[in-house]
């Protein structure tokens, strides 16, 4: 596999496995009756294949910590509409 910066999840990952984590190393977890930020490493880890390699594990990890993000982003109006975002990649790709 090509190795590279990439924000892309790899196919070997399903966004549902995992889970809802927690993003910020400060975040209050008690109070949101959150998992904590061990226990959501544990299961992505748990997700990946047995062979995984430590470079798999901190790309899942990071992975993520990016959709975690990004689903924070979207919940307190940050994001843009998906038509918005189409016309900014065509405006970048001509």
């Amino acid at each position: 596999m090509k190795k590279g910066k990439s924000n892309e999840l790899r196919p070997e990952y399903r966004r549902e496995d995992l889970g809802s984590g927690i993003r910020g190393k400060y975040r209050d977890t008690e109070k949101r009756n959150e998992m904590p930020s061990k226990d959501i490493a544990k299961q992505v880890i748990d997700a990946l294949p047995d062979g995984a390699t430590m470079d798999d594990i901190i790309h899942a990890l990071y992975v993520k910590a990016k959709f975690e993000h990004g689903e924070q982003e979207i919940r307190t109006g940050k994001g843009i509409p998906n038509t918005e975002a189409r016309q900014r990649l065509q405006q970048w790709l001509s």
